[in-house]
């Protein structure tokens, strides 16, 4: 589940009307989430562990990487892993 954030990023060139894909994406990833839980609870009428210990996880890294993504730290780190240089 923590990896369909950033494949569900890379569908942005084919949706250049979403507003911003970043968000969009990353709900659509927690979305995923939601249901399969929906699904579990429906079906089986009970949760499994999995979904009350690395849901929480997967959600809160989808939200550090919507907020932590445009601060200066994170876009000056990331031009250091880039080799770019410059403002």
């Amino acid at each position: 589940m923590s990896v369909l954030g950033p494949a569900w990023f890379r569908f942005r060139h084919l949706f250049p009307s979403v507003p911003n894909p970043l968000v969009t994406f990353s709900l659509m990833a927690d979305a995923v989430l939601l249901i399969v839980i929906g699904h579990e609870l429906v079906s089986r009428r009970r949760l499994h562990i999995a979904y009350w210990t690395v849901g929480p996880a997967v959600v809160a890294v989808h939200l550090a990487e919507l907020f932590l993504s445009q601060t200066r730290p994170w876009l000056a780190a990331a031009r250091v892993l880039l080799g770019e240089t410059g403002p």
